[in-house]
């Protein structure tokens, strides 16, 4: 049996409180207990709502509405610390919530409070859930503000040495959230963050070499931060990693931050110099890339998975050193290569176009790298994305010539041509952006993308998915190849004018300007120019001059011009006003362009009739044909410029209709007698027709007899009378005037006396010599021809009394053919004059000097056209000036 013990039957004392066992089952009295003074009850409690808090959103709501936030605020300042540990994890958990962060933000002085439990005496979990705090805290930007005010980027960049991989984790999360306030930048870098995050990169857990990775492509935005950094040789660290397949999935970001430092001309060379851009590109082709020579090697080595090799313990299941230092080398040249993802070549591919598109000297370290090839790799892969990265990469580094000619050698273009029916729409339209740019003044790809391209091109422009990048790009390429005129052909007889003029009805301007400037530089062919009356796009580019934007209108401007070489083309676009269009354009401040004179100019210069009803001038080089028409000066308000002829033909003939002088030395047609129709008599009916005829037959010989009395016409009056069809009226004495001076004037030796004897018989045509033009009744005589004619259109040669702008006419007329240049001028007031140019001296050693031609007061005189006389000769009449 054993001893029996004895019962302590002592009770405590009376003034001490027996420990109470509280059951709590609601969140309101874990909260309240809060309230107690005894330090043990406020952690547990405290504990207990982190538990609570960590196990829903819902749970973090309802502890703010039970004020735990305020309470727990107020205890992760406590003097004990498992009170205060307890505290900052509840308060820590419930940051995640929004509605707390939005307390924690309008509370005064909360976050310089959780800021400072970053302060080294704090214990490693205090350090843990006050970070994971300010990390939730940090996605608001006026808590970011608060927290860089505060101090708390200091504490961050310390924490990121201990060796807590949560501390180290949150630190660094919390880093990267701050770093999007730009002014974060220089003070990580002044704390000495830069080694600390590159450090990081040596880490077990990829989360933090994630997080590390997007810090420094952050702070990488500060150019004195770019350059530590490339001091701390982190461009071949990053390249090293990339190296590493096990990483893969942090190689987008590495190439992230690789784009940012390669902006620096420094880092670039730096990196051509020690290998690590031949590196980089040779990790991204799938190649064995060569050796590191920036001295830093084991530095730079990565490790598998990410894991750090410091043996500290993990507690996310470490593995051991041995293993990861075994495959942390990138492949050597022994080592079989494993593919990059595609999605990291596609990322490559664009980080290394946007250091491209930076600076030209980056351009031309990449070029010295030989970085077409990898653009035309990735071309070639597969994956339609990547390929979209390569030809994005090519149009980027073709702002270079040299790069430019380097991708044509390495055979670019025809994959680009291919790529050009792709079935993907951004492959194709990549391609012909790609080929838009390196066709620029490198005539070697024109030709071979005339070769390979052509076809593809145009089916692009007739392709109704085609995006309007793509039809832009499809234009310049062409405007590009147009340059050579084999090429220019090519494109015509494959069908290049009507894919043009199909998308002139594009809604995009770009695609309207880029059409409108392919067709101004393909219609300089004869051939083009045919294609393009073929297919009558004639409406469709005009209807662009009414466009707002300035460069359609500028390029269908310069198509215009270049298309008014042609006379057919200068006479349709005259039928539909684009005379007046253009009128209308040098008149606006906002609308004309460098291209709206030379149209008009194009235009007129095949449309003389116009052109002297516009400008009033004909000049040197305007020779006047046969079907040339005077329709007097444009009125101002006028908006109809100058009808065709045909139109003055049917016009009847009234008081307010002008005359139309005609130019067309082509004999008159002979009367056209009408047809005779015999008429059957009817029965019955003869005796009523003979005293018909009988009783009308004094009125026919009375009518005949007053008809004799009146003047008959000239021979040419009765040919245009008697003419039913709205012909062109032909003009035999204006044939007769240049048999004459053929015969008399033009073998006179000089321009001088041909000149002068040329004007004298033209003041001898129209009535001679005056002193005084009012005393010449031209207008009568005019009005008496149209009456005459029954026609607004009177032949030159049948008028015989004329004045300035009658013989001025005619003068220049008759020059034109006997080959003498001389301009012709029109003022108000019917007047005109003419000017030649003659050398004044014998030997012709001095420049010609401009003279007018008298034509009127001494015909043959010549003055020179500054001369008083001159002046005296186009001046009105101080009568008339009166009036």
């Amino acid at each position: 049996m054993g001893k029996k013990i004895k019962k302590d039957d002592k009770s405590p004392p009376s003034d001490v409180f027996e420990p109470v066992q509280v059951d709590a089952k609601e969140a309101k009295t874990g909260v309240l207990l809060l309230k107690s003074e005894e330090e043990d009850v406020v952690a547990k409690a405290a504990l207990s709502l982190y538990k609570f808090a960590d196990k829903s959103e819902e749970n973090k709501a309802t502890l703010l509405e039970l004020s735990a936030a305020e309470e727990l605020l107020k205890l992760i300042s406590h003097i004990d610390p498992i009170v205060k540990r307890n505290s900052m994890m509840a308060l820590g958990t419930m940051a995640a919530h929004p509605n707390v962060r939005r307390y924690l933000r309008q509370t005064e002085g909360a976050t310089s409070t959780i800021v400072n439990l970053l302060s080294p005496e704090e214990s490693i979990v205090v350090h843990e859930f006050a970070s994971l705090c300010l990390c939730a805290m940090s996605q608001e930007y006026t808590s970011k503000a608060e927290i860089i005010k505060s101090g708390g980027i200091e504490h961050l960049v310390r924490l990121l040495g201990v060796s807590d991989p949560d501390v180290i984790k949150n630190s660094i999360e919390t880093l990267t959230l701050l770093l999007q306030d730009y002014s974060a930048t220089s003070l990580i870098r002044e704390a000495g963050g830069l080694p600390a995050l590159l450090e990081l990169l040596k880490s077990e857990y990829p989360v933090i070499q994630h997080f590390s990775l997007v810090a420094i492509e952050r702070v990488s935005a500060e150019a004195t931060s770019r350059a530590e950094l490339r001091e701390l040789e982190a461009p071949s660290l990053l390249v090293n990693l990339v190296g590493i397949p096990d990483l893969s999935d942090l190689h987008v970001f590495a190439i992230s931050a690789l784009s940012v430092l390669l902006i620096d001309t420094e880092t670039a060379t730096k990196m051509l110099e020690n290998n690590a851009l031949r590196r980089l590109l040779a990790f991204i082709e799938d190649t064995n890339a060569p050796e590191d020579e920036s001295g830093g090697k084991e530095s730079g080595k990565g490790k598998k998975g990410g894991k750090a090799s410091d043996g500290r313990s993990s507690k996310k299941g470490k593995k051991k050193d041995k293993d990861r230092a075994d495959s942390a080398l990138p492949p050597s040249a022994t080592q079989p290569v494993i593919p990059t993802l595609p999605h990291v070549k596609e990322h490559a591919a664009r980080a290394i176009a946007r250091s491209a598109q930076s600076d030209a000297d980056i351009r031309r370290i990449l070029h010295e790298a030989q970085v077409e090839k990898l653009f035309i790799t990735l071309l070639t892969n597969e994956v339609w994305s990547v390929q979209v990265a390569g030809a994005q990469g090519l149009s980027a580094i073709s702002e270079s010539v040299i790069s430019r000619q380097s991708a044509g050698e390495f055979g670019a273009i025809e994959i680009l041509c291919k790529l050009l029916a792709n079935e993907k729409n951004e492959v194709r339209e990549a391609s012909a952006t790609a080929l838009s740019r390196l066709t620029l003044s490198v005539p070697a790809n024109c030709s071979i993308v005339a070769k390979h391209g052509i076809d593809n091109l145009i089916k692009l422009l007739l392709d109704d998915s085609s995006t309007e990048t793509t039809l832009c790009s499809a234009c310049v390429t062409m405007t590009n190849l147009s340059k050579d005129e084999k090429s220019r052909s090519d494109m015509t007889s494959h069908g290049a004018i009507g894919a043009l003029i199909k998308r002139l009805k594009s809604p995009s301007c770009s695609v309207q300007n880029r059409v409108a400037h392919c067709l101004a530089a393909l219609c300089t062919d004869f051939d083009a120019r045919e294609k393009f009356k073929e297919e009558d796009g004639f409406e469709s580019l005009q209807q662009l001059l009414y466009s707002n934007d300035d460069d359609v209108r500028r390029s269908v401007s310069w198509a215009v011009s270049v298309l008014a070489q042609d006379d057919e083309c200068a006479n349709t676009f005259g039928g539909l006003g684009t005379v007046d269009t253009l009128q209308d354009m040098l008149e606006s401040k906002t609308r004309k362009n460098a291209f709206t004179q030379a149209a008009l100019d194009g235009l007129l210069r095949r449309h003389l009739p116009a052109k002297w009803a516009l400008n009033n001038r004909l000049d040197f080089n305007d020779t006047i044909i046969d079907g040339f028409y005077d329709v007097g000066k444009k009125a101002k308000n006028s908006r109809k410029l100058c009808p065709p002829l045909s139109f003055f033909l049917r016009e009847p003939v009234l008081a307010e209709n002008k005359p139309i002088i005609l130019i067309n030395a082509v004999p008159a047609k002979p009367p056209t007698p009408p047809p005779v129709v015999e008429e059957t008599p009817e029965k019955g009916s003869s005796k009523g027709r003979k005293k018909e005829s009988r009783s009308s037959k004094g009125k026919q010989k009375a009518q005949k007899e007053k008809e004799e009395e009146q003047e008959e016409p000239s021979p040419e009056v009765r040919s245009i009378v008697s003419s039913s069809d709205p012909e062109i009226p032909g003009d035999d004495r204006l044939c007769d005037y240049l048999r004459h001076v053929q015969e008399r004037i033009n073998p006179l030796p000089t321009t001088k006396d041909q000149v002068t004897a040329l004007a004298r018989y033209v003041a001898d045509c129209m009535g001679g010599a005056t002193d005084n033009v009012d005393n010449i009744p031209w207008e009568l005589s005019i009005n008496t021809l149209r009456q005459n004619l029954q026609s607004n259109i009177i032949p030159i040669g049948l008028i015989q009394k004329g004045i300035f702008h009658h013989r001025a006419l005619l003068f220049k007329v008759l020059a034109d053919r006997l080959g003498i240049k001389t301009s012709l001028h029109r003022a108000d007031y019917n007047r005109a004059w003419n000017e030649v140019a003659l050398v004044e001296d014998e030997n012709g050693k001095y420049p010609p000097v401009l003279f007018m031609v008298d034509l009127i007061t001494l015909p043959g005189r010549l003055m020179r056209y500054d001369s008083l006389e001159a002046r005296d000769y186009i001046s009105l009449p101080s009568a008339l000036k009166s009036n």
